[in-house]
């Protein structure tokens, strides 16, 4: 749960709910496998960006109306940036082959039910805390083609995360004093897989 994966490596994926097939092994319930992008004999990439700001995330009602309800203004991003680049293509021809990929995300939220003027009641000294996030993310797969029967695919993934306040640690009940720090938290994740076709009826992962 502390990977967050770029959307970008995906290929495919495939939810399953029940009558599993054997190679997914001990698994109760659902099933869940993403097939992430490999290169192939040409070269390709993509980019993608995301941007949202606090003009474009207005409130639908009005604070005059808000604050007929007695409720919280709602919860907004007001400030999000997302840019993605990826590329894959071959290091030998029907031989090997590479896909790279990275993504910077950050983000702003605003969150107007935090504790704010209102804790001092309670005999606390607390100030108003909005959300802020900011995340690197890393992903290169290699695949070598060794023999027609015999495949090497090895990937390796990273994050790296700051929230000066992690959002966890925070809430309506919480104050700014008693929330903790998501310091650049860092999560590497590699698979490494060999698959041998020994014959029409028998293979060896």
């Amino acid at each position: 749960p502390m990977a967050n994966i770029n959307v970008d490596v995906y290929e495919e994926i495939e939810f399953e709910v029940g009558s599993h097939p054997a190679e997914v092994g001990q698994t109760d319930s659902t099933y869940i496998n993403i097939v992430s992008k490999s290169g192939g004999n040409s070269f390709g990439g993509g980019a993608t960006v995301y941007l949202t700001n606090e003009r474009l995330s207005q409130d639908l009602v009005s604070p005059e109306e808000i604050a007929a309800f007695k409720v919280n203004p709602p919860e907004k991003f007001t400030d999000s940036k997302d840019f993605s680049l990826n590329i894959g293509g071959p290091i030998l021809e029907d031989k090997a082959w590479f896909f790279l990929a990275g993504r910077r995300s950050t983000w702003k939220q605003a969150m107007p039910g935090n504790p704010e003027v209102r804790m001092k009641n309670l005999g606390f000294t607390s100030l108003h805390y909005d959300y802020d996030h900011r995340e690197w993310l890393g992903f290169g797969k290699l695949t070598i083609q060794f023999t027609k029967d015999i495949r090497y695919m090895g990937m390796l993934h990273y994050n790296n995360i700051y929230e000066p306040v992690y959002q966890n640690s925070g809430g309506g009940d919480t104050s700014f004093e008693d929330t903790e720090v998501w310091d650049h938290e860092k999560t590497y994740t590699t698979t490494h897989q060999v698959n041998w076709v020994i014959d029409q009826n028998t293979f060896l992962d």
